[in-house]
């Protein structure tokens, strides 16, 4: 099976997300709480120029990281158990790479254009924890959804039949629980909205900033917030359904008595991932029985004809007897 261009979709879905919701959420909120509308035409290169840093830096990384692996999947020749059992692994703990990489990305990214901006513009104190608490707020949510679109974009090289067949143990990858992935995701999508008011709140009461039309600025913040939330918990919810789906099919098939179905493909790290594994051991364990049965029950078929040719030839043997001993008595 080839696979064409899997790096650049990859890139191309999680990047789009992040620079269409998290960065435009994290911008506005920075341009809000900071009160940077009056140096805009200083702003927008600073940010500009962190993100594609950022973005380029991101991807480079990315290609170096996954390129051998895609590069041996799609060259002709086969490849061993312990190669694919390599290749898994690495794409099963990728995207836990893309959630931790993030804290490193916008702590440059953020750093360059904090840099750029003071060096045209005063950066109070004020500006400084404004830019702080945004990028802490952001940092979360946009790294669970990494992790969940990382899952979910490479969950269809995953299911490649060579891959599949490759059972990978809990002690190899160090599985992050369900339970953990829920708390982690419900922490995530709280943190914004708690930081998004206790900062324009505090600012106000301290009278460090002052917002004409405030209702306006906090339901258009409040509505970029609440879509990233859903994504991110959509994708939350799709990575794991894609794995309880294949492991209903593969019981469907088993009560219907279809074995020669294809393994599941395991695509998390979590208790459902490791209950593909399960699955497909039971389903090698169930194949090595039938095929012990239908080798015995081959025996059991030659020696029955074996045995069915030794009665003849002693009921004929018999029959030789009876006519000479007729004849002697005769």
């Amino acid at each position: 099976m080839k696979f064409k261009n899997p790096i650049a979709r990859l890139t191309l879905s999680l990047e789009v997300f992040a620079y269409i919701l998290p960065v435009v959420l994290l911008s506005y909120f920075i341009i809000i709480g900071g009160n940077f509308f009056t140096v805009l035409n200083i702003f927008i290169p600073g940010v500009v120029a962190g993100s594609l840093l950022t973005l380029i830096g991101a991807s480079i990384i990315r290609w170096l990281l996954l390129r051998s692996a895609f590069h041996s999947l799609n060259s002709p020749g086969e490849l061993n158990d312990a190669a694919l059992r390599d290749i898994k692994l690495k794409l099963l703990l990728y995207p836990r790479y893309e959630a931790k990489s993030l804290f490193f990305r916008y702590t440059i990214g953020v750093g360059l254009a904090t840099f750029l901006i003071s060096l045209g513009t005063e950066m109070t104190m004020v500006r400084i924890i404004v830019i702080i608490s945004g990028t802490l707020m952001v940092i979360p949510v946009n790294a669970i959804f990494f992790m969940f679109q990382s899952e979910i974009s490479l969950s269809q090289y995953l299911e490649d039949g060579r891959l599949a067949k490759i059972i990978i143990s809990k002690e190899s990858c160090k599985p992050l629980t369900v339970f953990s992935k829920i708390l982690i995701s419900i922490i995530s999508v709280l943190i914004p909205p708690l930081v998004i008011f206790a900062t324009f709140m505090t600012l106000m009461n301290l009278k460090l900033m002052q917002l004409e039309y405030l209702a306006v600025h906090i339901i258009f913040v409040s509505f970029i917030m609440i879509v990233t939330s859903i994504s991110a918990a959509y994708f939350f919810a799709k990575s794991i359904k894609k794995t309880v789906s294949g492991i209903e099919q593969s019981l469907d098939n088993m009560a219907r008595g279809d074995l020669g179905a294809n393994f599941i493909p395991m695509i998390t790290v979590d208790e459902v991932g490791s209950m593909s594994g399960f699955m497909n051991r039971l389903l090698m364990k169930i194949r090595e029985v039938i095929s012990l049965i239908l080798g015995m029950s081959g025996e059991l078929t030659a020696a029955a004809g074996e045995m069915s040719v030794t009665a003849e030839n002693f009921s004929r043997q018999s029959q030789t007897t009876a006519a000479t001993v007729e004849e002697i008595t005769s």
